[in-house]
C-alpha cells in the first residue's frame, strides 16, 4: 500500500470482513429474477433487457397533426411492421434487397 487512500480502503475492507458471520450450513443459490430462486433462460433473456425497454403510448401517433398515410407509417414503424425487405424475404416475397431506388 503506497497512498493513503489505498490504506483506507483496506481498512474499510478489514471492516466489511469482520462483520460477516460464517456457518456450517451448505451455500444456497437464489436467482433474484424470478420468484422461486431458480434459474431459466426466460428469466436470465429478461434480466438482461430489464430497463432497456420504455413504453410508448401509441395514441400520441394518432393525435399527431399530420397527414393520415404519415401517422399509419408511424404506427406501423413502431409496431416493427414495416415490410423492409428482410422481412418480405422472410415471408418468400420475390424482392431484390440490394436495389436501392434513386428517390430525387
Amino acid at each position: 500500500m503506497s497512498t493513503v487512500e489505498e490504506m483506507a480502503d483496506f481498512v474499510k475492507l478489514w471492516d466489511y470482513v469482520q462483520q460477516i458471520q460464517l456457518s456450517n450450513e451448505p451455500d444456497q443459490i437464489f436467482w433474484k429474477w424470478t420468484s422461486d430462486g431458480q434459474y431459466t433462460s426466460k428469466s436470465a433473456y429478461r434480466a438482461h433487457f430489464n430497463g432497456s425497454f420504455c413504453t410508448f403510448n401509441a395514441t400520441a401517433i394518432w393525435k399527431a397533426e399530420t397527414e393520415g398515410k404519415h401517422k399509419f407509417f408511424a404506427w406501423l414503424l413502431v409496431q416493427s411492421k414495416i415490410l423492409t425487405a428482410d422481412k418480405l424475404m422472410a415471408r418468400n416475397w420475390p424482392c431484390n434487397p440490394f436495389v436501392t431506388k434513386n428517390l430525387r
